[in-house]
């Protein structure tokens, strides 16, 4: 089996295990519920490759258990964060209309043909319909399904089940002991809100493993111990976003979890095989290019920076998303204001400068 010497080398480990994923299913439940995307978004945002989105788990309890209250509880809590808002790139919401509450799919409400009226996937009636399609993942893995008379409980309970693919390849040790341990902790809390200091120390040491590696100093690493924990790495990258707040925001570049997740993305999700001319792993290099964007002051700037940095990856033909890469371009977007009065005029200022990005650009003085 081919060892693990570049980034290109784990992008071709995870075009090959993105076929067992959930994003054609995922396609399929929004065309057949006509939810406006939300269901395929929902898995773009929160897990493209082997996780199982929590709404998806609801929406599949409820058709079990018929409980609306129950399932409308569930995803208030799943959407909204701390601080009361609902979280950034969420297509589900639970509101208060017309004196009850409605579960709201945002993708169907920016159709005006289906304005204010409440998520299909509220509806069971809806989780019986079936059909007969084929359906292409365009956008990672190049997967086809063919569906032949299935139901969206179907392909629910189906997509449950084969989530069971990821956790059992993170059954090979990595050999690095203390790296084990961290992962056998996440997955042992998967259930709970993540522990974001465990999952960086996680990160910092998968990173230092892949940069020796890389560098020739350790031997190749093994895929089948590393691809697994890469990508469950990768997808747990949502949790963490979604407890970022406009205060973490403007920090983020700069913060020990923010460098070691640049650091993740540099090195899982680089195809330097597809480049007009192959340079090679240089850790000189990457650390050059997260020296710059940490000293970079205004974080707005260096979001821009981070974004181009991620597309430019994109160009050049990679198979496979990464999750981690989807959300931390989201970061350039800003978060809603806090509601601490202190940060108020940074917020506007932020604000301001988001609808003209070359305000930071300070004039000339004159001599």
């Amino acid at each position: 089996m081919k060892k693990l010497k570049c980034p290109a080398d784990i992008l071709y480990e995870k075009e090959w295990r993105a076929a067992y994923g959930n994003r054609c299913n995922a396609i399929f439940l929004s065309n057949l519920m006509h939810d406006g995307e939300s269901m395929r978004k929902l898995f773009h945002n929160e897990g493209s490759t082997h996780s199982f989105p929590v709404e998806a788990k609801i929406f599949y309890d409820y058709y079990k258990d018929h409980d609306k209250e129950k399932m409308l509880d569930r995803v208030k809590k799943a959407t909204t964060g701390s601080d009361g808002y609902h979280y950034f790139g969420q297509p589900f919401s639970v509101d208060e209309y017309e004196g009850k509450r409605v579960l709201w799919d945002w993708s169907c409400r920016h159709s005006s043909y289906v304005a204010n009226q409440e998520s299909p996937w509220a509806d069971l009636s809806n989780y019986e319909k079936r059909a007969t399609m084929k359906v292409t993942d365009e956008f990672s893995s190049r997967q086809s399904v063919y569906y032949y008379n299935k139901s969206a409980a179907e392909v629910l309970k189906d997509t449950a089940e084969k989530t069971t693919f990821l956790e059992k390849q993170i059954e090979e040790p990595t050999g690095n002991k203390n790296l084990d341990l961290l992962v056998q902790n996440l997955q042992n809390n998967r259930d709970e809100k993540l522990d974001i200091p465990t999952y960086a120390f996680a990160l910092r040491l998968i990173n230092n493993d892949l940069t020796h590696a890389f560098d020739g100093k350790t031997e190749p690493l093994a895929p089948e111990a590393y691809v697994p924990v890469i990508i469950m790495l990768d997808e747990m990258s949502a949790e963490v976003f979604n407890q970022i707040d406009y205060k973490q925001q403007r920090t983020f570049h700069k913060s020990d979890l923010g460098q070691e997740m640049l650091r993740f993305s540099y090195l899982t999700t680089q195809n330097m095989y597809d480049k007009d001319k192959y340079e090679g792993f240089s850790s000189e290099k990457m650390n050059a290019w997260l020296s710059d964007i940490k000293n970079t002051d205004l974080w707005q700037v260096a979001q821009r920076k981070i974004t181009e940095a991620i597309v430019e990856r994109l160009a050049y033909r990679v198979k496979v998303g990464s999750l981690l890469n989807n959300r931390m371009m989201e970061l350039a977007t800003i978060k809603p204001k806090p509601k601490e009065a202190m940060y108020a005029d940074y917020w506007q200022e932020d604000k301001n400068r988001s609808m003209y990005m070359n305000l930071y650009v300070k004039p000339q003085t004159s001599r």
